[in-house]
């Protein structure tokens, strides 16, 4: 396995409970989508196990598929973004977008409004780099990074 591709599985399960709640998921909920339980997500987020290619690649899947198919979720979308675009995500900045999501989902705000909101958090830098990056774009870098690496 190439170093890239162990970087974005790492980051990809650092960063696995954030993007679950941006998406409005319970455990169940998206051990469900990708066929895993529960107690699996729960074991991924808290790092009790390692999380293996073929489940990063159903995750990926899962979340290319429901970004696609909420458009109007910029929530989710930049959530996903910023976590796996963004090397420089530390964890005071997602212990905030965290703390936000949880209260956002109170609240009846417009997407972008929360959006715009996740992204104040985390500083402009980062927010340069997500408005200049597109969810297509992404999904086809990291399976052709996995594809290639068979």
């Amino acid at each position: 396995m190439k170093k890239f591709t162990a970087k974005e599985i790492k980051n990809l399960q650092n960063n696995l409970q954030l993007i679950r709640q941006a998406g409005g998921w319970s455990a169940e909920e998206f051990g469900e989508m990708i066929g895993v339980t529960k107690q699996t997500i729960r074991n991924l987020e808290k790092k009790t196990t390692e999380m293996s290619k073929i489940q990063y690649i159903a995750i990926r899947a899962v979340l290319d598929y429901e970004i696609a198919d909420r458009p109007d979720d910029k929530v989710l979308a930049t959530t996903v973004n910023l976590c796996l675009n963004s090397e420089d995500l530390s964890e005071q900045d997602k212990k905030k977008a965290q703390v936000f999501l949880e209260g956002a989902s109170k609240t009846n705000l417009e997407d972008d409004v929360l959006a715009a909101g996740l992204i104040s958090l985390v500083g402009s830098v980062t927010a340069l780099t997500l408005m200049s990056m597109s969810s297509v774009n992404g999904t086809v870098k990291w399976l052709s990074k996995v594809l290639k690496d068979k």
